[in-house]
């Protein structure tokens, strides 16, 4: 379900049922606010509590911060963080960078994984966009944060 009452809020939340379990598995809930015209702001909170021989029960709580929009022309900055509660962990930290002009523009970010076992890694990605010929570099549009 996805709430979009107009003007700078938005909220979404999710319930996920596994019949397989006969349980609620995941429940979420994500609130963005844009206080002033460029600014936004994202908090979410997330429990999974699937299968616990797949994925151990998790409880997490992210947060981004940023200035801009990489749809239009200008300086973008945006940063975030993940916590997951139960784990005591730091998940994941994250900062973008973006200047885009008419004809091109260029993205630079790092991101820091930490999924325990599975994942534990610095990440650097770099994006140069050009107006009806593509993008070049390791920075793929889905995984812009804009």
């Amino acid at each position: 379900m996805k709430l979009t009452p107009g003007g700078p809020y938005d909220a979404e939340s999710i319930i996920e049922y596994d019949p397989q379990l006969s349980k609620v598995t995941t429940i979420g809930t994500l609130v963005k606010v844009r206080p002033y015209s460029q600014f936004f702001l994202t908090a979410a909170d997330f429990r999974l509590q699937g299968d616990p021989i797949v994925q151990l029960p998790s409880h997490q709580i992210r947060g981004i911060v940023g200035y801009g929009d990489l749809t239009r022309p200008g300086f973008s900055l945006s940063a975030g963080v993940s916590y997951d509660i139960l784990q005591n962990t730091l998940l994941n930290q994250f900062v973008q960078v973006s200047y885009n002009r008419g004809c091109c523009g260029i993205s630079v970010e790092y991101g820091r994984f930490n999924l325990a076992t599975v994942r534990s890694e610095n990440r650097f990605g770099f994006g140069l966009v050009l107006a009806n010929i593509g993008t070049f570099g390791n920075l793929r549009r889905q995984e812009r944060i804009f």
